[in-house]
């Protein structure tokens, strides 16, 4: 009653339980029929060369992969003293998830 998939060189084996092969099939047949990979790839560029051309003197660098993406802030040129959780919390306002990380980091999730 086991089932093994081959996926991008990977094994995965899904255990005595056919509903969640199904589920796990249609699932993976979802992400290679709609290119969700691809399009996240495109998509999350787009987004860090949105962010990038703000060119904020706040934004010390942007970096992801697909879209999960990170700002690292300078937390030294706000003229407020806004901390990366502040900025967070204001993308939260605006209907953007983010999650500080380390001192200075937010990570999107576009």
């Amino acid at each position: 009653m086991n089932s093994i998939m081959v996926l991008a060189g990977r094994l995965i084996v899904c255990h005595r339980n056919p509903l969640g092969c199904a589920v796990a099939m249609t699932a993976l047949r979802v992400l290679v029929d709609e290119k969700l990979a691809e399009r996240a790839d495109v998509l999350g560029e787009k987004f860090r060369s949105a962010l990038r051309a703000i060119n904020s003197p706040l934004v010390k660098a942007v970096r992801g992969r697909g879209l999960l993406n990170a700002v690292i802030m300078d937390e030294e040129m706000s003229s407020k003293g806004r901390t990366a959780w502040q900025f967070c919390l204001l993308l939260k306002s605006r209907g953007v998830l983010a999650k500080p990380t380390h001192a200075n980091m937010c990570v999107l999730f576009y």
